[in-house]
């Protein structure tokens, strides 16, 4: 059934996802949570986040030294048949180590301990530390977006239903004068022509009713898709009423400009900076020598034998160190030095950008407290002027143009009362989540 046909049901359906009352209210407090539950940008982050914290389990672990184990089967040829040399062209031989003749399995136990690698430990870890730190505030930045973002979409659903409501109000207002104009037009006290305006202006309230609908519902969509949720039915969610818009602003409270210190989004910038120039440190390390110290323990074939001893350990450091390697660790070092600039940059750029937006917010928010008093007089002005205008037209003292003109300015006084309270309601939001304060609601 459309709802231009039956605007009763447009204004049940108004008043069910609007109006309070039901366990089944989704609450600001509930939609804030519930996103930070079910969005999809902060579960991500999370992962990003733990995926973070084993990178630098990682990091810990290359400072430790690396066991390992091997088993090798071995098989020789026999040649103890061969005929031996003549003594003359015998040769002395050299003792080449213990040597293995027969086969079976060699076991083999090895520890290698890192003792200096150019530092590439050292920095490595500096750099997974610094990375997870800006993973945190990463993971809190993302989590004030959906903070603001969840706000945003539910205060803005909350107008645009009252925009439904007033609409659905006003088409039940033109309906009724609408009928007196026809009782009124048959007594003769009454020209056809003002009965055909009333009848005209229900059209127009007919067409603003639909795309008011349209947008009330376009919001909504916007709402729960921000809060984890893509389905909706037709009388399926009710929000809060607009006593909850009155008791926000009403609770607000002057601004302290704190600046843009403890705003995550520039706290991970400047640890992403770190970790670029850490990164230097980490490409110039390739090019220092590396010394490991290492401990291997070997056992002989099952069914072999050994000269000297069954088995033997051995114990040493190495050192090594790359002459050339075609140039790459060069061009790594040059490009991580490049990637530090750009960041420090970046960091620059986005420090100047968030001071913009927490000053601008800030002036916005001080700003719209007079326009919600602008807002409220203009509200009062026109509902007096509106009960006038009706006894006026009643009385034949005030046309049928005057009196639509009043309604539809009274109309828009609402949506612009409530608009402004909303707009500074966000305005003061946008300010907090610029200084890296804003919390959900509680």
């Amino acid at each position: 059934m459309s709802y231009l046909s039956n605007p009763l049901k447009l204004v049940s359906l108004c008043c069910c996802l609007i109006l309070p009352g039901s366990s089944d209210t989704l609450t600001l407090r509930n939609a804030e949570r519930a996103a930070l539950e079910n969005n999809l940008n902060f579960l991500s982050a999370q992962y990003e986040l733990s995926a973070t914290r084993w990178e630098r389990n990682s990091a810990i672990g290359n400072i430790f030294p690396t066991v390992s184990f091997s088993t090798t089967y071995i098989t020789t040829e026999d040649i103890a048949e061969e005929p031996p040399a003549p003594v003359a062209q015998q040769q002395p031989t050299v003792p080449t180590g213990p040597g293995i003749v027969g086969d079976g399995f060699s076991h083999q136990l090895s520890v290698t301990q890192p003792l200096f690698n150019g530092g590439v430990e050292v920095a490595s870890l500096l750099v997974a530390r610094k990375t997870l730190s800006a993973m945190e505030h990463t993971l809190e930045a993302t989590r004030q977006d959906v903070i603001l973002e969840v706000r945003s979409n539910y205060l803005n659903t909350l107008v645009a239903f009252e925009q439904l409501r007033i609409d659905s109000t006003g088409l039940a207002w033109v309906e009724q004068n609408l009928k007196q104009a026809r009782v009124s037009e048959e007594r003769g006290v009454m020209p056809a022509s003002e009965v055909l305006r009333w009848e005209a202006e229900l059209l127009e309230r007919q067409v603003r009713i639909n795309e008011s609908h349209t947008a009330a519902r376009l919001a909504l969509s916007q709402l729960l898709l921000s809060i984890g949720e893509t389905q909706v039915g037709e009388a399926d969610v009710q929000l809060e009423g607009m006593e909850l818009l009155k008791q926000l602003y009403r609770d607000t409270a002057e601004i302290i400009d704190n600046g843009v210190g403890r705003n995550p989004s520039i706290l991970a910038a400047e640890d992403e900076l770190e970790v670029a120039q850490r990164s230097v440190l980490v490409s110039i390390t390739q090019f220092l020598p590396r010394i490991n110290a290492f401990f291997q323990y070997d056992w002989p074939p099952e069914n072999g034998v050994i000269v000297e001893q069954e088995s033997y350990w051995t114990m040493g450091a190495q050192a090594s160190i790359d002459l050339f390697a075609g140039g790459r660790r060069y061009s790594e070092l040059q490009m991580s030095r490049y990637q530090a600039r750009m960041a420090e940059t970046m960091t620059q750029q986005m420090r100047r950008q968030t001071q913009i937006s927490l000053e601008n917010a800030r002036d916005l928010y001080r700003n719209s407290g007079i326009e919600v008093e602008a807002s409220s007089k203009r509200l009062q002005l026109m509902q007096e002027a509106l009960s006038m205008v009706e006894r006026r037209y009643r009385a034949g003292m005030a046309g049928l143009i005057e009196l639509l003109d009043t309604q539809m300015q009274l109309e828009a006084a609402q949506v612009a009362y409530l608009g402004a309270m909303a707009g500074s309601i966000l305005n003061r939001a946008e300010y907090l989540r610029a200084a890296g304060m804003l919390e959900e609601l509680q």
